[in-house]
């Protein structure tokens, strides 16, 4: 009886903890930016956003962020390329969407616009803290605008 719970709730934990997902480079993408990493449970649960401008920043961060390897860490010329981590504020349950639909640059200003949709069926009954990980060509002391649309 007991092996049965276990095995339920290790069966239980291997699906809940799929919500995660790598984007590769045959995805479609915005030509100047492209989303690599997208998880509902890898943010920090704050309204925040942060440039990662090294590979050895990001490589640290992509490891302890993702539980991957470092030797997994996707490698990018740091002087043609940048990192933008966008992390969202907690939801009380799964389900929520947030999917990146294009950039803006002008200059040093950069707007992100992205769309949030809800479930209206059933959703798992967790915290979530979502994530989304971009790539984008590279800019000097930009200024980030998120912006979420219809």
């Amino acid at each position: 009886m007991r092996n049965i719970f276990l095995f339920i709730g290790g069966l239980f934990l291997l699906v809940s903890c799929t919500h995660s997902k790598c984007v590769t480079a045959n995805s479609k993408s915005n030509s100047k930016a492209k989303v690599i990493y997208q998880s509902q449970y890898g943010g920090t649960g704050v309204e925040e956003h942060f440039t990662l401008n090294s590979q050895n920043e990001f490589s640290t961060y992509w490891a302890e962020t993702t539980m991957q390897p470092i030797e997994q860490t996707p490698t990018f010329n740091f002087d043609e390329k940048m990192i933008l981590v966008k992390n969202f504020k907690s939801q009380q349950s799964g389900g929520t969407i947030y999917e990146f639909k294009s950039i803006d640059c002008t200059e040093n200003q950069i707007t992100v616009n992205y769309k949030i949709t809800s479930s209206d069926g059933m959703v798992t009954q967790a915290i979530t803290n979502p994530l989304m990980i971009i790539v984008l060509d590279k800019i000097n002391d930009p200024v980030i605008e998120f912006k979420k649309i219809q």
